[in-house]
């Protein structure tokens, strides 16, 4: 026992102090020490019965407005488009009353306004003008545009700012910001999932270079590279999402179509399964499938998913002469000439040719 240390010069005597916690009883030249284990007991239930007695606090109500106040507000605001800063004197001189917004725990005057506007274009169908506004600009509208395309497209300007309408109706949203010094870009919250035109066959012409094992296979399209249709989609879609890996999250599932950032350039990707930070996707042009981290997937946009999947399934002629290449057409990678290379799989023989179709 340290008795020495808390100043006792005796083991008795330092459980003398501790009388609270502890019963001594004497018998004979011994002494007997117990806890007082019901006392402490009882003590732990008091506060236990305390605490439920007690009423649960609850959470602190948001500052509201007299009715006859708000009604007189929203007339003022609504009706006569008072601007705030001369709402207090507009308010004394039509309804004889001070405006004192301070007794309703509303310091600044714009933060009331805020809500009395919010408060009454929820009841007068302001969400579902929102929804119809983004579904007119699906891909793409700036956020210090939004008041402007609203204007252009209800015919009236909206009584809060953009910024408010975000806060206020957050599931409308789905705000994205491309670059750290430009501007948020709201989209739609809720996405249709996007489906793909199914694919076409495609013109080639082929080529076959024998060599010792086995024969390499290579294919190029009729039209010139610059005129191709997966070499303009590339570019467009660069152009598009720009060169940024890190974006906004978004729920992700499979089935979805996203577009995925392969090396240094953008591709129509299918979102085949998903874990908790790897996504596996299925190339949509050129093939294949692929393990990718979700901050390198971004929402496909609409202007993309209807087109074709491009180079999906195409005719390859063999020359003469080259039958024996046919057993171990499937071992190589399919070139192109634009310099993709498609993953593929041997479907079918006809009189003398081959069907190729890529593995998406």
């Amino acid at each position: 026992m340290p008795y020495i240390r808390f100043g006792y010069p005796d083991c008795l005597s330092f459980l003398v102090s501790l009388a609270d916690t502890v019963d001594m009883q004497r018998t004979g030249d011994d002494v007997l020490i117990s806890t007082k284990l019901y006392e402490s007991v009882r003590h732990v239930q008091t506060l236990v019965q305390a605490q439920d007695a007690r009423e649960p606090a609850g959470r602190p109500s948001a500052s509201q407005l007299p009715e006859a106040v708000l009604e007189n507000i929203l007339k003022l605001v609504g009706e006569d488009d008072v601007h705030e800063r001369v709402l207090r004197d507009a308010y004394c001189r039509c309804f004889g009353l001070s405006l004192d917004i301070e007794q309703y725990d509303f310091a600044p005057l714009e933060d009331c306004l805020a809500r009395v506007r919010l408060a009454a274009n929820n009841a007068t169908g302001l969400p579902q003008a929102i929804v119809a506004v983004l579904a007119e600009y699906p891909e793409c509208i700036y956020m210090s545009l939004f008041t402007e395309a609203y204007a252009r497209e209800r015919g009236r300007t909206p009584t809060s700012r953009s910024t408010q309408l975000v806060r206020r109706w957050s599931r409308l949203f789905y705000v994205q910001k491309l670059d750290s010094s430009g501007d948020f870009i709201p989209h739609p919250g809720i996405y249709s999932a996007a489906v793909l035109l199914p694919p076409e066959f495609l013109p080639v012409l082929s080529s076959v270079h024998v060599t010792d094992s086995p024969t390499v296979l290579t294919m190029a399209l009729l039209t010139p590279e610059s005129e191709s249709s997966l070499f303009l989609l590339r570019v467009t879609i660069d152009h598009f999402y720009g060169s940024v890996a890190f974006g906004p999250p978004f729920d992700v599932e499979p089935g979805l179509y996203c577009a995925e950032l392969c090396s240094k350039t953008w591709l129509r990707a299918h979102v085949v399964a998903v874990t908790d930070h790897v996504m596996q996707v299925e190339l949509a042009d050129v093939g294949g499938r692929r393990s990718v981290a979700a901050h390198r997937l971004r929402i496909l946009a609409p202007r993309f998913t209807d087109l074709l999947a491009l180079c999906t399934v195409a005719t390859l002629t063999l020359p003469p002469g080259t039958r024996a290449c046919c057993d171990t057409v499937g071992e190589r990678p399919l070139e192109m000439t634009q310099g993709f290379q498609l993953a593929y799989a041997l479907t079918g023989f006809a009189f003398g040719s081959r069907t190729i179709k890529d593995s998406c």
